[in-house]
């Protein structure tokens, strides 16, 4: 009796550990789609679930130094402590649908994931570029707007 009892709790961690190596493979899944998507990824319960309405709340919206818009590429200049990475950023882009007419519109915020903790000084910030249509997937034609206050600096020459 005590053999078969050992059997079946054996049995029973043997197979909670093949389904939570299933659950991180789950995990890495969808936190690849939702890179994939430009989406941010949360999780119900034990479960994944990428969400679409918006960055988590620890996620900070830029305040850019400037910006920098053309059909294909979308620059912006960013404060710097010395360690700010393009990887630093995520961009939340939806489609407008309230935008009827003309070529499909996009609004975009570009969210900072990661803080800047270094010390060094680069009172011009930084130059972080993305590139529309391969890192955002938007289409041939459209129309964008970006959200995100730009700030405006004090002149050391007054």
């Amino acid at each position: 009796m005590k053999r078969k009892t050992l059997i079946c709790c054996l049995v029973i961690i043997a197979l909670v550990g093949l389904s939570s190596g299933a659950l991180y493979s789950n995990y890495k899944k969808a936190q690849e789609e939702a890179n994939s998507r430009n989406a941010a990824m949360k999780e119900n319960g034990s479960a994944p679930v990428i969400d679409l309405t918006g960055p988590p709340p620890d996620w900070t919206e830029e305040v850019l130094m400037g910006l920098f818009a053309n059909r294909n590429e979308l620059a912006i200049r960013v404060g710097s402590g010395g360690c700010t990475k393009k990887e630093d950023f995520w961009i939340w882009c939806h489609y407008d649908e309230e935008s009827k007419s003309g070529p499909p519109h996009y609004v975009l915020t570009i969210y900072r994931m990661r803080k800047d903790e270094c010390k060094a000084f680069h009172p011009s910030g930084v130059l972080i570029k993305f590139n529309l249509r391969e890192e955002l997937g938007l289409p041939d034609l459209f129309t964008y707007l970006v959200t995100n206050r730009v700030e405006v600096g004090v002149s050391l020459n007054k």
